[in-house]
């Protein structure tokens, strides 16, 4: 029969931890931003390319509507 030897447990307090937390916190947080960023002026472009390219307001909002729709049916076989 072997034994195995006991593992020393980690300090989730160390100062080391809190400093790795911190940074991917903040990694997170800026990726996040960016990304959110890009979403909403994806939408603006395209409403206002739509308007451009069509003349009509209604079009304008049916190319952001359209987006927003097709990112939703997107969202249920990746969930």
């Amino acid at each position: 029969m072997t034994t195995t030897e006991p593992q020393a447990a980690i300090d989730v307090a160390s100062p080391e931890i809190s400093a790795v937390q911190r940074r991917t916190i903040g990694t997170l947080l800026s990726s996040q931003v960016c990304g959110g960023i890009g979403l909403v002026s994806g939408y603006v472009v395209t409403a206002l390319l739509a308007k451009d390219l069509t003349g009509s307001d209604t079009l304008a909002g049916l190319s952001a509507a359209s987006l927003s729709i097709g990112a939703a049916l997107v969202s249920f076989p990746l969930a």
